[in-house]
Parts: structure tokens; sequence; C-alpha cells
């Protein structure tokens, strides 16, 4: 498991090193085609579209040259650092959306096949990769002013292909697979709720105007503080992440509520405190997006496993697209407000706080998730898929009075399964686990979990199984 956290990690430092905060365009400011924002916005619109095709089944990724394909996406990842490599010699404009392009192609192939490769894990080993890969990423990004540059671009150029021998193709039945019936192509981001895609949205419009806070602050400081706290997101993440391993019963929902707790703080302390204690506020907000991150990350790649492994990649990169979309909005939405704030006279650290708090409070008022499911939300069932999936063949063995749902929890008790497997398996609550054995222990009349297994292990015999 730990090679998977290196290479998303590796996937993560790559693309951070170079289009979406553009350290390396930092460090070489003579070699650069596209100013830092120019890149960011151009390679998230293509990753965008790349991740929209994926989902589309317009890119090709068969499962028997996943690999090759994979290292298709590593050299392309690297043959866009190219303008790096030949100064003087490629300098124009269109080369930097070429180039651009590319690195985009490179990277929507890394990342789509590393979340396929993920949705075979459980909720909590997804959380916990999910934060390890973050601190990788963050030890790399913190540390590369002190690299000397070219090492720092021969770290870039060879982090692709460490992703890519990482890779491993996901085992036969991933975690929260059910088996449906083919999911058609869809335009728009089915079979995900548009009530998670909302919330999920919202919170990425936030993520915006806190940018927007600090690119338009005329303090230095904010900026240096911004720079200082940038290693909290990926704490904050792994936090997450080991909350998740270590309490694998944990409520999902809670930990939504926890970043939005910690979003809300930030930002009424920017609008209360303006710019007198700022290492509150944005340590506050970085932080709160790393355990949303997390939130987030669990819950999509938890909803694609559900939709078995044929597919798991383009149910995964529609909600990675969403995410993508997200961001594009929340950049053109925080421009506007900008503008309004500006066109009313309003100072604009006040407004923009008090619309992100608003942003929030909205978010978890009118987005919430259903009670009765693990995960608060689920992809719609297939049609003849109301018995299940895989591993319910045993299900005729039990004669006793048990309801669908009881029978189902009975087979995963006997495959040794614990209550957080069986909640993530299911998509149920906890509470609704421990309702469910109760009862199967009333009718079968069993004192516990061992002598339900040992019961179901006799009734297997029997039917010769």
């Amino acid at each position: 498991m730990f090679s998977s956290a290196f290479g998303l990690g590796a996937v993560t430092a790559w693309r951070w090193l170079t289009f979406l905060e553009g350290h390396l365009l930092s460090v070489f400011p003579e070699r650069t085609l596209l100013a830092p924002q120019q890149a960011f916005l151009l390679f998230t619109l293509l990753h965008g579209l790349g991740l929209f095709a994926a989902a589309r089944r317009l890119l090709p990724f068969d499962e028997g040259r996943a690999k090759t394909t994979l290292v298709l996406g590593a050299l392309l990842s690297s043959a866009s650092q190219v303008p790096f490599l030949l100064p003087g010699y490629v300098t124009s404009w269109g080369w930097g959306l070429l180039f651009t392009f590319v690195g985009a192609l490179g990277a929507t192939i890394l990342f789509v096949l590393w979340c396929w490769h993920l949705t075979q894990f459980s909720p909590a080993a997804s959380a916990f990769l999910f934060g390890c890969a973050n601190v990788l990423s963050a030890l790399v990004i913190t540390f590369s002013p002190w690299i000397p540059r070219e090492i720092l671009l021969a770290l870039t150029l060879l982090l692709p292909f460490v992703a890519a021998w990482c890779w491993r193709a996901p085992s036969e039945g991933l975690y929260g697979a059910r088996i449906p019936s083919p999911l058609s192509p869809s335009w728009g981001l089915s079979p995900y709720s548009p009530k998670l895609m909302l919330r999920i949205g919202s919170f990425f419009f936030t993520c915006s105007l806190f940018h927007a806070l600090l690119l338009t602050s005329s303090s230095p400081e904010l900026y240096r503080i911004w720079k200082v706290t940038e290693p909290l997101y990926s704490m904050g993440a792994l936090t997450t992440g080991l909350l998740i391993w270590r309490f694998a019963e944990i409520d999902l929902r809670n930990l939504y509520r926890m970043a939005q707790t910690l979003l809300g703080l930030g930002f009424a302390t920017f609008l209360f405190l303006g710019g007198h204690h700022p290492l509150i506020a944005v340590a506050l907000l970085q932080t709160g997006y790393g355990v949303f991150g997390t939130y987030a990350w669990v819950l999509l790649l938890y909803l694609a496993s559900r939709a078995g492994r044929k597919e798991a990649l383009a149910v995964a990169s529609r909600g990675h697209f969403g995410v993508v979309l997200s961001v594009l909005v929340g950049i053109a939405l925080t421009q506007g407000a900008q503008k309004a704030a500006m066109k009313l006279g309003l100072p604009l650290s006040p407004f923009l706080s008090l619309l992100a708090i608003a942003t929030l409070f909205l978010a978890g008022l009118a987005f919430d998730d259903d009670r009765e499911t693990f995960a608060g939300y689920d992809l719609p069932l297939a049609d003849g898929d109301e018995e299940g999936g895989e591993g319910l063949s045993l299900a005729g063995l039990l004669e006793e009075d048990l309801t669908r749902q009881e029978r189902r929890v009975a087979l995963l008790v006997a495959e040794r399964c614990s209550n957080a497997d069986i909640c993530g398996r299911l998509n149920i609550t906890t509470n609704t686990v421990r309702t469910h054995l109760k009862n199967i222990y009333r009718k079968l009349d069993v004192s516990g979990r061992e002598e339900l297994q040992d019961h179901l292990a006799s009734l297997g015999k029997r039917g010769g199984l």
C-alpha cells in the first residue's frame, strides 16, 4: 500500500510543481513561456476536458494495455517540460500552449489510471493514502526553494515515471462494487448526486475566494504567511486520513462538518480581525481545505468503486471532472464578486469573507445528505440490481425469516467483514448495521458474531458449498 501512496504522491507533486502552483516557473523565469496564472488556467481547462473525455470513454483506456498507456502518460508529462530543457529554441507563446496541452494530456492519463487503481481500497485506506500522498508532495514543494534548480528540473522529469512504476491494476473485486448493469455515457455528472456536486462546487468557490483574498492583499506579510502555512493543507489531509484509518466507523458527515467549521472560523477571522491576525485565519483555512479535500476524495472514489470494476474509471473521471468544473466556475464567480465589490465601493476583504461564510452556510443547509447511508450519497440502482452484487449466492440457504438486507449483512459477517466494511459495502450507517445484527441474532437464535459465523458455515456445508 505504501507504493500506492508513493506513486500518488509523485503524480500530485508533479502537478503542483509544474502547472498548478508553478514552482518550476518561478525557478526558471527566463525560460517561462506563459505567466503562472495563464499556465494554471489553461492546464486546468485542458485537464478538465481530458477528464470529460475519459468519462465519455473517448480516451482509449484498454485494460490489457493500461501499463503501456501509463508510460505514455509519463512521457507526455515529462515532454511538457521541454521549454526548460531547450532555452532559446522554444520561445513563442504558441509553443507554451502546445506544451501545456501535452502536459495536461499526460497528467490526465496518470491521474485517471491512479483513481482507478485506488477504487479497490476501502474508504479508510483511500483516506490514509490521500493524506500520505499529500505529505510526500508537500515535502517536495516545501524544500523546492533550496534544491538546485537543475536538480529540481531533473526531479520534475522523473516524477511521472515514478508514478507509472508504482502503479498496479486494481484487483478483481472493488471495495464497494455492486456489479450493476453498465452505465451509459452521460453528458452531465450522472450518476453522482447533484447535491453532492453542488456541495463540492460551493467549497471550491470559497477556495477561489480565499485565493482572491491573498492575491489582492497589498500586505507582503500575508503572502509570506500563505507560503509558510501551505504544509497545513497536507497535515489536515493526513490527520483526517489517520482519523478514518484509526476509527473505521467514523461518520463521513462529521468530517464535512469539521471542514465547514474550520473554514467558517477562518473566514470569520478575516472578516472581524482583517489583516491584524492573518496567521490564525490562513492556518484555519489551509487546514480546513485539507480536511475537505480528504472528504471529497474518499467520497468520490468510494462511489466510483460501487459502480463495478469496468465502470469505476469512467465514474471516477466524471466525479473529478465535476471538481475541475467547480474550480473554473469558482474562479469566474470570484472575479464577478470582485468586480461587484469595486462597483459598489465595498471593502474587498470583508465582502469576500462574508460571501464565503454565506456560501458555507447555504451549502450545509441546502445540500444535506442522506442520513441512512454510509457515505451520505449513493449511485442509482441499476435495473435488476435489488439483490446486490457478487457473493450473495448463499442467501438461498437462509430459510429463516430474514429480510433481503439482513441476508446481505449476514453473508458479509460470514466473510469476516467488520462493521465498518459492511457499512462501506452496503452503503449503510453503523447504527443500521447494529440494528440488522440484533435482528439477525434474534431470528437465527444465536448469541453473537462468532456463533453466527459458525451457523452460516454449517449452512454452507449442508448446501455442499
